[in-house]
């Protein structure tokens, strides 16, 4: 286990790896990927061949890695986690433990991509440790189709918009959506009369550092 989390931490801060070129989608016929140390350490080829968990595991970890090295960030913050994480062993193996332990229980691709994003984000001292791991665990509970919504809320400026203002933005309530939001802890229930929810910090911190940038990305 210790030599997956430093080859992967290896990787991820390593801009020269492009995955782009690598094409991920196609890895698993890849050699140039295969040989990425801890993706041939995940999957651990064996006479049985590669279970689609392990492949898929290894596609969210590599993804998570294109995000996390794409876009912007603040360069002398990342030279500052840099220098951390290369030098201080437990440092490393909390961040990395993290990652992977999210990754492992993502779905979707998207949401892998998301939490790099939202690394990004404690890396920059948007947010702290415990909202990094706090956001994750929203992120996990949530259905994808609650990332639309929060765009929708986002463009109202997470207020309860006016009548008037809900058709011009082609806002519409979504009691689906917005029970899945409470129960990942990133709204809660607003006025009776307004019969919206109102969305936490927690949910605006959500969208704007990690489904925001993931969206620009694509």
């Amino acid at each position: 286990m210790s030599k997956l989390i430093d080859e992967f931490g290896k990787s991820l801060i390593d801009p020269s790896l492009d995955l782009v070129e690598m094409g991920i989608d196609s890895f698993i016929d890849n050699e140039i990927i295969k040989e990425i140390p801890f993706v041939n350490i995940l999957v651990g080829v064996s006479k049985a061949g590669i279970s689609i968990r392990d492949k898929y595991n290894a596609k969210k970890l590599l993804l998570f890695i294109k995000e996390f090295n794409s876009g912007s960030i603040d360069e002398k913050k990342l030279q500052k986690f840099k220098a951390k994480f290369e030098s201080n062993e437990s440092f490393r193996a909390k961040v990395v433990e993290q990652i992977m332990v999210f990754n492992d229980r993502f779905i979707t691709e998207e949401k892998s991509k998301i939490s790099a994003n939202l690394l990004k984000a404690w890396i920059e001292e948007k947010i702290n440790w415990e909202e990094f791991i706090n956001l994750n665990i929203s992120l996990d509970a949530l259905h994808p189709g609650s990332f639309d919504y929060l765009n929708q809320w986002s463009k109202v400026d997470f207020e309860i918009p006016k009548s008037d203002l809900r058709s011009a933005v082609g806002f519409n309530n979504n009691s689906q959506s917005e029970a899945v939001l409470i129960s990942a802890g990133l709204a809660k229930v607003g006025s009776p009369v307004a019969q919206f929810v109102k969305i936490l910090d927690s949910g605006k911190k959500l969208f704007e550092y990690g489904i925001k940038p993931s969206s620009i990305d694509r």
